[in-house]
């Protein structure tokens, strides 16, 4: 079991105090019960947000934005870290098949995709993200081939 988590386990178990892992500012993806949560610590504040409510994150100099569904709301959280990590953190487990690294900066949920149109890709809840043609070339072929395999 990797350190970070150790820490996490360690932090559902109550063992140790949540501020510690605040200070990390990072996202986290960690067990509670039988269901996988995405933690993550703001200042002082942990969120815990359920990965299948995530829309898209990106990669900000070196915060990710998280922008997921909440109460039928699009809402945002803005951590430490790389977006790479977060990547790996949700391919590890292998339960969301469904998340697509688009380059380095973007990541992207195929389940909460609604409609690919020209530079444009509108998410459920009525959010709308603009990306560069290549970006949005490379993501029409990967949810195409996803689609395929659903």
């Amino acid at each position: 079991m990797c350190i970070r988590n150790f820490l996490l386990y360690r932090i559902m178990a109550g063992d140790v105090d949540v501020s510690e892992m605040a200070k990390q500012r990072r996202c986290r993806l960690a067990p509670v019960g039988n269901r996988l949560f995405l933690f993550v610590g703001i200042g002082s504040d942990i969120h815990r947000i359920c990965p299948e409510h995530i829309l898209y994150c990106l990669q900000n100099n070196k915060k990710v934005q998280v922008f997921y569904l909440e109460d039928g709301e699009t809402r945002c959280l803005e951590a430490r870290g790389k977006m790479c990590e977060l990547a790996e953190e949700l391919s590890r487990f292998r339960r969301y098949p469904a998340f697509y690294l688009c380059h380095s900066y973007w990541l992207v949920n195929f389940a909460k995709i609604i409609k690919i149109s020209g530079e444009t890709v509108l998410f459920e809840g009525g959010t709308a993200m603009t990306a560069g043609v290549n970006q949005i070339r490379a993501l029409r072929k990967a949810f195409r081939a996803w689609v395929r395999n659903e």
